[in-house]
């Protein structure tokens, strides 16, 4: 996940923003406003593979959990579903 993208890997990365743009540009109705500007398909980019909104959202989301421990929460939780993803012993329901 955390390695650098080879060509296939590459396209694969530009093929998922293209369509994370076109549907955001599509259904702007659905999604905040910059989220169809250029520079949000670039921030999709330089994320790539995890979606720009996720880290923010869990912190957000989680920070108000007490006992919480924010980044260093996510940060685990993160690993806890990565190493399980990884696996293949998760299922996606």
């Amino acid at each position: 996940m955390f390695q650098a993208l080879d060509a296939d890997g590459e396209r694969a990365r530009n093929d998922t923003v293209k369509a994370f743009h076109d549907l955001y540009r599509k259904n702007p109705a659905e999604f905040p406003p910059e989220a169809k500007e250029t520079r949000y398909q670039e921030l999709l980019r330089l994320s790539y593979p995890i979606h720009p909104e996720l880290f923010d959202r869990l912190s957000k989301d989680w920070a108000s959990l007490e006992k919480f421990q924010r980044t260093r929460g996510v940060l685990r939780s993160w690993r806890m579903s990565s190493a399980c993803c990884g696996r293949r012993r998760c299922a996606i329901r």
